[in-house]
């Protein structure tokens, strides 16, 4: 199927906020507004939203994590805010983040291991890595060695439920709660512990 405007499809969304090219009505992309904002938020590292989520839900965790596979509905159902870490972009300069990988990997870990040690990351109390390739996973070992006062851990969850595969340690794995989590980590959790 082509994406020719003559047959009544767009071929790409319009730059948020920008009319849709070759609409006649010139209508603004409905989505404009949200994608701002998601965009804003990626951009945002003093992770401004979750330091204010905080200061409005004293004792609440917020846990930092590498995208994708990190289960936010637990997470969510126990009081917890899930943040994702997409790294800095082309917005952070990685010196230090480079002490610990090797700077021909992708700039995810190493920029994540700079704002870490730029502070940018201290309003996190929790960081969850998932399987997402070898460097992620290392990643946690990494966090563990630097920010030892807080709870890292390494999420390894099975892609098939199949018990005879794997599915049977889920409910183990998925058990650990944030309240475990503050047993394990002697860290900052709360402003009043």
């Amino acid at each position: 199927m082509s994406g020719s405007a003559d047959n009544g499809h767009r071929a790409a969304a319009a730059p948020a906020g920008q009319p849709f090219p070759g609409d006649p009505g010139q209508q603004e992309d409905p989505a404009a507004a949200i994608l701002a904002r998601c965009q804003a938020l990626v951009e945002d590292l003093t992770f401004a939203r979750a330091r204010a989520w905080k200061q409005r839900n004293p004792g609440a965790l917020a846990v930092g994590y590498l995208p994708v596979y990190v289960p936010r509905p637990l997470l969510e159902a126990q009081g917890c805010l899930p943040v994702a870490l997409f790294g800095g972009g082309e917005q952070v300069e990685i010196i230090r983040g480079d002490s610990y990988f090797q700077s021909y990997i992708c700039q995810l870990p190493r920029s994540v291991v700079e704002l870490g040690l730029r502070g940018d990351l201290d309003v996190f109390d929790a960081f969850l890595f998932p399987s997402t390739c070898d460097v992620v996973r290392n990643l946690g070992g990494v966090f563990k060695l630097l920010f030892g006062e807080r709870y890292v851990a390494y999420l390894d969850l099975p892609q098939s439920f199949d018990p005879a595969v794997g599915g049977a340690s889920t409910p183990a794995r998925c058990a650990a709660s944030p309240r475990d989590w503050r047993r394990a980590a002697p860290g900052p959790w709360t402003t009043t512990r």
